[in-house]
């Protein structure tokens, strides 16, 4: 594959002096890192839009020799990557798919310059709206893309909340034209706009999907988990999710556990979410408001609905009936609520 690179560089080689050193800036040749239009300029004494033309005439004559010769293999093998992703990938998750092929940073350059001469591939800009992204222009036209962002994020605002993943693209499949449903979820994610998570879909601004806190992040796991879980295992999906660079401390999360409403502690260092219908307080305090709201119950009733409630032993439950006066016993192991 070396062969197709270094033939890469000798076409390069064909472009005057000031088109050559345009191409190898912008397009990060000579540190790995595409510079940008601006930067160029001042680089070089002349304006942006003087490198942009510059830019323009240099690929119109190295894409009229790159298709003749090896080079092609690399357009290919781009190509093909963007073709699995559902005709649509932002430039991020191509680096990150081409290095897991086994190609080294210093070819990334090469693909990136290569996909631009492509006569199939049309590349979408980063803007402030959009990721930097590549799409097969016969399956998905560019303007059709930002049409599909574009009512996704009108949908997600008319939700307004987070949405499971799969009703979301049948909602936008109904709305948009010439997108083919399997590429929805990958053109979303040229929007800058959009957050994905392993099963949801969200606005970036919202904390439900893009937490800030300790106490988002850890609503956003109990949530996507389902379940009460310890604090360590909260900790741990915390690191393991990589939300952002921040590090946190086991006892940083623990903390914030306890300290908001938002959590309840269900078992020995479990928490759940107050919004699951869980309320705080200690087993007695669950005895009590079970009596209460049922009145006289048997002992097997009464664990069982204890446990719908909290993680403890029964062990845990009998002691509370037997050494809490209030709960007074009223026939063989039926104990109801001493109202007195």
């Amino acid at each position: 594959m070396e062969q197709k690179f270094e033939a890469l560089n000798q076409i390069i080689d064909i472009l005057n002096d000031k088109e050559q050193e345009v191409i190898i800036k912008r397009y990060g040749f000579d540190d790995g890192y595409p510079k940008t239009l601006q930067f160029v300029g001042e680089n070089m004494y002349i304006t942006r839009e003087r490198v942009r033309q510059i830019q323009k005439k240099a690929l119109q004559i190295l894409r009229r020799v790159a298709m003749q010769t090896d080079t092609k293999e690399i357009v290919e093998i781009a190509e093909e990557i963007i073709k699995d992703n559902n005709h649509v990938i932002t430039e991020k998750k191509l680096i990150e798919l081409l290095k897991l092929r086994g190609y080294e940073s210093h070819s990334i350059p090469s693909f990136r310059l290569c996909l631009d001469l492509s006569e199939k591939v049309e590349t979408i800009k980063k803007t402030q709206h959009h990721n930097k992204g590549y799409i097969l222009k016969d399956i998905i036209k560019s303007e059709t893309a930002k049409d599909t962002i574009k009512k996704a994020i009108e949908e997600l605002k008319r939700e307004k909340a987070s949405i499971c993943k799969n009703k979301f693209e049948n909602n936008i499949f109904e709305q948009v034209n010439n997108t083919p449903k399997e590429s929805i979820l990958s053109i979303l994610e040229l929007s800058t706009d959009i957050k994905q998570l392993e099963n949801k879909i969200g606005l970036k601004n919202w904390r439900c999907v893009n937490p800030k806190s300790i106490k988002d992040k850890s609503i956003l796991i109990l949530n996507s988990m389902k379940k009460p879980l310890h604090f360590k295992d909260i900790f741990d999906l915390i690191h393991e999710k990589k939300y952002d660079h921040k590090q946190v401390t086991i006892e940083a999360v623990h903390n914030e556990l306890i300290r908001y409403e938002d959590f309840v502690l269900v078992g020995r260092g479990l928490y759940a979410l107050k919004d699951w219908g869980y309320k705080p307080g200690t087993v007695k305090d669950v005895i009590r408001e079970i009596l209460k709201e049922k009145g006289p119950l048997n002992k097997k009733e009464i664990v069982k609905e204890v446990l719908k409630k909290r993680d403890v032993q029964v062990g845990t439950i009998s002691l509370n009936l037997q050494k809490t006066p209030e709960f007074l016993r009223v026939g063989r192991a039926i104990y109801k609520l001493d109202e007195k």
